[in-house]
């Protein structure tokens, strides 16, 4: 297909001159090139310049067809090195619907190859590809089928095409029923939900009865994902529908196996070994779970071990395809000897591809009867003796399964002679884990556990992560017994261990590193073995020195090291002495700031210790009290004790009690504190009702209604139970309503009093008296409490701003006493516009002081005083 394309292609930037095979030297000249780029540089150079050529050549009116087919091809190979050429998308389209058989296959290549699934562009092209798909030229039918398989990826492009795919599975020509079942199984998997179940079984009961036996390997794999995909969906009923497609698969196996098919199916005498593999899978599918499906399928599972008894490489392909489906199924005993006949076949073969097919086969045995791994048990660990990494690779797949109590040290000791043979690389990070896991699940005893751990740390090397070290670090503690019942006789045995292995000079890892100075900074704490001190911040020390640039692990020997002085500061030696003022020197100069710091800690102790009283020989004075230092130090490094978690903090429960005796609001969970909202709102319209009649609420006033903060969640200022109701119709303890919450300003359409300030009074006039119903009775708590009241704001001192006599109040409560005001203001323009349109209540006596709703009274003006 690509020669044709190949021959059928043309131009360059020069005009095209068009060669007798139909190819232009300027596009000859361009692939030349291309094969002779030497770097990537080259090749980025040569395709942009070629990119830029072929947009301009293609934007020309003049550009004939068979140089639209070359430019197309040459658009390719630069979207395959990274250019994007926009103008070969429309040229693809417009080649799409050439009459020519080549142009048209050509505008379907690049259509499929550089035009993004969902783009645009594809809108232009179902209308080709409907024409096409009812050509009466096959050829064009199957261009037009393959392309719809990878062009057709959104249903709205699909959804035309969808049934007209479907009835071209029983064309008449075999190309066209495989490539439109090759469209449905695309369909199938990228859209479900367009393909009927009905209509699926329908379409792969006719193509599993096709005489071609390519139409019916394409329904196989259709039937395959059928079946894998009906169990995810919870689809029991259509699995056991597909499961009367098991006789018919049973019956084209023993045809296939019993040599029926044409000879040319035949591969180094192997009956059409492509489809058994997918017959075989299909039926393992099929019959899983099910005995009564599974004993249809065992006769004719044994004659295929049997047939395929031959040295080529596709015959032991499928015999490892038939033993994974004789795994899968219900199988009997006869049919498990055969496959371990089989596998052992495989295991003692010297091909290596053979061998780790035979480990792979093995592995899938042991998944459904482990006890028979113990026959092959040499020849599993002979495996990471060879060569080959994919041999080894299976073999490390199958230690986890193979290992039992009885065998666990033998198949440690193989994995470290393992390591000790890998340089690098995965399988020794596998291997790592295996010893590991391995050394937790079966440990003989704690001392080999010690044992296995330090070797493979030493041989793994970085391949020992935080999270492991870790973990050998509390296991070693947790078998210690960290609460003081410690296993002295094992804990001194780990020190004497970690001590032989620093005798020996070698350079360790990281995570040996760690491992070290935790176990012996440990065995200087009070309740550690019998060992002195001195010798172990000795050793200590030359790890530091051959310790690596790693802060951590440099922070883990410093540790370490101020754990065992803290415990001896007073015995320690002038060569001691110096050896660690001079590592103190040099971690004060780290740029670590967490070395720094154990740095200074240390220091401090090192001068409390020289700070403590001695005499001249050395002796301690009586009565000399420990340094502080000291104290801190051991309190802070001693081994901890069980920690009890209280899960319900109820030890914060008598601090809780006193803040609520202050005032403060108890929590509320969101589901009280839902309750407690709706609870205020009610009341709050309750009073609004009693005050102003049961008909005064008004729709269009949602703030008489409903009340949130700001953010759309409640908070309940400190001391909301027992604050007092405030004048402006608020319950108990809630904020008063703001201008920000009631939208920050009032409705066009609301007709209220202006909001304006009152001005100076004239000279000589009298102040007005405060009217009574604009505050009602409210005493000078409520007063207050609103911040506009005599007092000010928060309780302040009564004052009057220009009034001699009087201080003028601080900027921030003149700030917030504006603020107030402001927002009671916005407050009342409201209320008293909903009592100007409310219908008027019954008649009552008048409320003494104001209420929710309504206006505030104006000031009677005062009479003028008459001249004298």
């Amino acid at each position: 297909f690509f020669s044709v394309l190949f021959r059928a292609a043309a131009p360059h930037v020069m005009p095209v001159v068009h060669a007798p095979d139909h190819r232009s030297p300027g596009f000859v000249e361009f692939v030349r090139r291309l094969n002779a780029c030497k770097d990537r540089a080259e090749e980025q150079r040569l395709t942009l310049r070629q990119a830029l050529a072929t947009q301009d050549l293609l934007g020309h009116p003049d550009t004939d067809w068979p140089c639209m087919r070359e430019c197309v091809v040459q658009a390719l190979l630069c979207e395959m090195a990274g250019q994007r050429v926009e103008a070969a998308h429309t040229c693809s389209l417009k080649l799409v619907a050439a009459a020519s058989l080549v142009e048209k296959r050509t505008g379907y290549l690049g259509m499929v190859q550089m035009v993004a699934p969902g783009h645009s562009t594809m809108l232009l092209a179902v209308a080709t590809v409907q024409r096409d798909l009812h050509s009466g030229n096959f050829i064009e039918v199957c261009t037009a089928l393959s392309a719809t398989a990878k062009l057709l990826t959104v249903e709205e492009l699909t959804v035309g095409v969808v049934d007209t795919v479907f009835g071209l599975t029983v064309h008449p020509h075999f190309q066209v029923r495989k490539r439109a079942l090759v469209a449905v199984h695309a369909f199938y998997r990228r859209l479900p939900h367009l393909c009927a179940p009905e209509q699926l079984a329908s379409v792969v009961h006719g193509a599993l009865c096709d005489p071609e036996p390519s139409v019916m390997g394409v329904a196989l794999n259709l039937l395959t994902d059928m079946a894998r995909q009906a169990p995810a969906r919870g689809d029991a009923a259509a699995l056991q529908a597909y499961r009367k497609f098991v006789p018919s698969l049973v019956g084209i196996l023993r045809q296939v196996i019993e040599h029926k098919l044409h000879p040319d199916f035949d591969y180094h005498h192997v009956p059409a070994p492509w489809l058994q593999v997918k017959l075989l899978r299909v039926l393992g599918v099929l019959c899983r779970g099910d005995e009564a499906t599974s004993a249809q399928v065992w006769e004719v599972l044994k004659k295929v071990l049997q047939r395929c008894d031959s040295t080529v490489t596709i015959a032991h392909a499928v015999t490892y395809e038939c033993i994974s489906t004789i795994v899968q199924i219900d199988r009997t005993m006869e049919l498990m000897d055969g496959v371990c006949e089989r596998v052992a076949r495989f295991l003692y073969d010297e091909q290596p591809n053979v061998r780790c097919l035979g480990l792979t086969a093995l592995g899938l045995v042991m998944q459904v009867e482990p006890q028979r791994a113990g026959e092959y048990e040499q020849v599993i660990l002979d495996g990471l003796e060879a060569e080959d990494c994919v041999i080894q690779s299976a073999t490390l797949a199958l230690i986890p399964v193979l290992a039992t109590e009885s065998n666990v040290d033998m198949i440690v000791h193989h994995l470290v002679q393992f390591l000790g043979r890998m340089l690098d690389g995965a399988p020794k990070a596998v291997a790592v884990g295996h010893i590991m896991r391995l050394a937790d699940q079966f440990a003989l005893s704690k001392k080999w556990y010690i044992t296995t751990m330090n070797t493979a740390m030493a041989i793994g090397g970085s391949h020992f992560k935080e999270d492991s070290v870790r973990h050998v670090i509390r296991v070693i503690g947790q078998s210690a017994g960290i609460d003081g019942l410690a296993d002295l006789e094992f804990r001194a045995h780990c020190v004497q261990s970690y001590c032989d292995l620093l005798d020996t000079h070698r350079p360790l890892p990281d995570s040996m590193q760690k491992v070290v100075a935790w176990v012996l900074g440990e065995n200087g704490l009070p309740g550690a073995p019998e060992r002195d001190p001195l010798e172990l911040i000795d050793r200590l020390l030359e790890l530091m020195q051959a310790a690596c640039e790693a802060v951590d692990t440099r922070c883990w020997i410093l540790m370490a090291l101020l754990k065992l002085t803290a415990a001896c500061v007073d015995r320690l030696s002038p060569y001691l002495r110096g050896e660690l003022d001079r590592m103190l020197g040099q971690c004060l100069a780290s740029p670590s700031p967490r070395l720094q710091d154990l740095s200074r800690v240390f220091s401090g102790l090192l001068a409390d210790g020289d700070r403590r009283g001695h005499r001249d020989d050395g002796a301690e004075r009586p009565g000399a009290p420990e340094p502080r230092a000291r104290q801190d130090v051991l309190a802070a490094v001693s081994r901890p004790q069980r920690v009890e978690v209280d899960a319900g903090l109820g030890f914060l429960g008598p601090m809780v009690q006193e803040y609520i005796a202050k005032g403060y609001a108890p929590y509320k969970s969101p589901a009280e504190r839902a309750q407690w909202v709706e609870a205020k709102r009610r009341d709050r319209l309750d009073k609004y009702r009693q005050n102003n009649g049961p008909e005064a609420v008004r729709a269009d006033v949602p703030e008489l209604l409903t009340w949130t903060s700001h953010d759309d969640g409640v908070r309940e200022p400190p001391g909301t139970d027992a604050a007092p109701e405030s004048p402006s119709g608020c319950g108990d303890g809630e904020r008063p309503l703001s201008g920000r919450r009631m939208g920050g300003h009032v409705p066009k359409d609301r007709k209220g009093p202006p909001l304006t300030r009152p001005g100076p009074a004239p000279e000589g006039a009298q102040p007005p008296d405060e009217p009574e119903s604009a505050l009602g009775d409210a005493g000078p708590a409520q007063h207050s409490a609103l911040g506009c009241g005599p007092q000010g704001p928060a309780g302040a001192a009564p004052h009057r701003e220009g009034v001699a006599g009087h201080a003028a109040p601080p900027p921030q409560q003149r700030s917030l006493r504006r603020r107030n005001k402001m927002e009671l203001d916005v407050l009342l323009s409201a209320l008293s516009h909903a009592s100007e349109e409310a219908p008027a209540p019954a008649a009552q006596a008048p409320p003494v002081g104001r209420v929710r709703g309504q206006a505030r009274a104006q000031p009677q003006p005062q009479p003028q005083p008459q001249p004298q």
